[in-house]
């Protein structure tokens, strides 16, 4: 799973995005999140032709179809970025009602295009499922560790301390993913909540954090995972809940046709 036997070094911090449309004012300000409900290719284009179809299409090179459109306009810039197809509609951001919100266009925006536009896209959005507390890979960036005068704040706000993911590194690195999934089916069990995130994406994104993202195979890790899975008992299948499965084999090619897509760095 791991590309090199050595153990990783220390890495910094990387600048990174969000999957929403995070843009900074001049001051260095951050707009609010914009946040669209994800669309399938086959309906996006569906809803797309009817749009054309309608206005004309003309209107995608105005400023206004982000405001009237905006999912559709939020997920076509989504989808060039992971097909890395050069686009202009990152350019109508600048100038468009749903970003700015009434307020007044920046001067420095009037003359700039999709050049001075950053996309990035992101493996996950540290601000949604909150209610479900912080995932590891956030938690190992803040080299967080818990006293044992909190421990049951610890278990309520669902949080590892950094012994336990430190296990959960090394099993990583020996390419053993069972033992991972059962430390966290115990951990979540503990928790009130009826829900947790999803083992699959906690186990990967703690993986590209504390071992390096150039250093983890994911097709092995993917493999890996797969048979890990595959040997659990009936105990721990009556626990996992659907996004904790394997991806499918649908979801791994459609990744291997798409662009890279990031993590974004932990908040100070």
């Amino acid at each position: 799973m791991l590309k090199e036997a050595s153990l990783p070094r220390q890495r910094t911090r990387r600048e990174a995005g969000s999957r929403h449309r995070r843009l900074e004012e001049p001051g260095g300000g951050k707009l609010e999140p914009i946040i669209v409900p994800y669309l399938s290719p086959l309906v996006l284009r569906k809803e797309l032709e009817n749009v054309l179809n309608q206005e004309g299409d003309q209107c995608m090179t105005r400023a206004d179809v982000a405001h009237d459109h905006p999912i559709i306009y939020c997920e076509l810039v989504w989808y060039m970025k992971r097909l890395d197809a050069p686009s202009h509609l990152p350019g109508l951001m600048l100038r468009a009602k749903l970003i700015n919100k009434g307020r007044d266009i920046p001067k420095a925006w009037a003359t700039a295009n999709s050049k001075h536009v950053v996309v990035r896209t992101m493996w996950d959005s540290p601000s949604l499922q909150e209610d479900l507390g912080k995932p590891m890979y956030l938690m190992w960036s803040h080299n967080l560790d818990v006293s044992p005068l909190v421990k049951a704040l610890v278990t309520e706000q669902g949080i590892l301390s950094r012994s336990l993911m430190q296990m959960i590194v090394n099993y990583i690195q020996q390419d053993n993913l069972q033992a991972p999934i059962k430390i966290l089916l115990s951990q979540h069990m503990k928790r009130p909540s009826a829900r947790h995130r999803s083992i699959y994406r906690d186990i990967l994104y703690l993986a590209f954090t504390a071992c390096g993202r150039d250093r983890i195979d994911h097709v092995a890790f993917d493999r890996e995972y797969r048979l890990a899975f595959r040997s659990l008992g009936s105990k721990h299948l009556a626990k996992l809940q659907n996004d904790d499965l394997p991806p499918s084999n649908a979801i791994i090619w459609c990744r291997r046709m798409l662009t890279e897509l990031e993590l974004a760095p932990p908040t100070t």
